[in-house]
């Protein structure tokens, strides 16, 4: 599954509302579909705040409430009115999925200056849900004859697959290691602080993984060389014995020799997790 939609309908008694939220669930081909009851009473969202889990969580729905003055327009924002919603959504360490489409996502469909938009409906998620799906993305549809705008939730059906990354000390060891720290930082993707963070963290990794096919591919075989080449130098002192140039190369295998070493034992432990 790698789709979820809910969306918040009003009268849905209604036959015809049946048959287009029916085709609509049918199209958007999502995996799991909620329709929404417009009231909750608050001792039943606190006991179900209580029962969340510590792992990757979202909240989503129509909260009859924005967090921010630039989610209305048609009726002035007062702070009184939205210093709950945002108390709560800062105690949970909450924040809004990248969205697209549609912004205001509710309106009372009247005309001239009585109408008013709002962003009420929304999807809330936890730093745990980004960082296990940092490509997922809610799409508020246009609503069509509803008051709401419908809204799916979808995500690259691979991700659970993706390798663990590990990172491997030996990394540092190479020159150009800053470089490509530097250049894996710079990424910028627009959207929340964590998305931003996790946008530098994937482009991190990327520039790491092709570091380490780069200059440790071959990790095995360079020590081996490396080694060979060391035993050689040593042999040719035992008939040179003060042979300056011969002492030199020695020392620099040896330097050679020990950083691919602490490489290669770093890699085969990393590989052994």
């Amino acid at each position: 599954m790698d789709k979820i939609g809910f969306w918040n309908i009003r009268g849905l008694n209604n036959s015809e509302k049946q048959k287009k939220v029916n085709l609509f669930m049918h199209n958007s081909q999502a995996g799991l579909f909620g329709l929404l009851e417009t009231k909750v009473k608050r001792d039943k969202a606190e006991r179900a705040a209580l029962n969340l889990c510590n792992g990757p969580w979202a909240v989503m729905g129509d909260f009859n409430c924005i967090l921010h003055r630039d989610k209305r327009i048609g009726i002035p924002v007062t702070m009184s009115e939205i210093r709950k919603f945002k108390q709560c959504v800062e105690e949970c360490t909450l924040q809004d999925m990248k969205s697209s489409r549609s912004f205001f996502t509710w309106n009372n469909k009247q005309g001239g200056a009585d109408r008013v938009y709002s962003r009420i409906d929304r999807v809330l998620v936890n730093n745990e849900w980004i960082l296990a799906l940092p490509d997922s993305e809610v799409y508020y549809r246009n609503k069509g004859t509803f008051d709401h705008c419908p809204a799916i939730i979808s995500w690259a059906g691979d991700q659970k697959k993706q390798y663990i990354f590990r990172y491997f000390n030996m990394w540092s060891l190479t020159p150009d290691y800053e470089e490509k720290v530097k250049q894996g930082w710079k990424t910028t993707k627009k959207g929340t602080k964590m998305y931003e963070l996790v946008g530098k963290l994937n482009s991190l990794k990327s520039k790491l993984r092709q570091l380490n096919r780069e200059r440790f591919r071959q990790i095995e075989k360079q020590t081996d060389q490396i080694q060979e080449e060391l035993m050689q130098c040593q042999q040719r002192l035992q008939q040179m014995p003060l042979n300056q140039h011969l002492q030199e190369e020695e020392a620099s295998l040896i330097r050679k020799y020990k950083r691919l070493k602490e490489a290669r034992n770093q890699y085969r432990d990393g590989c052994n997790c």
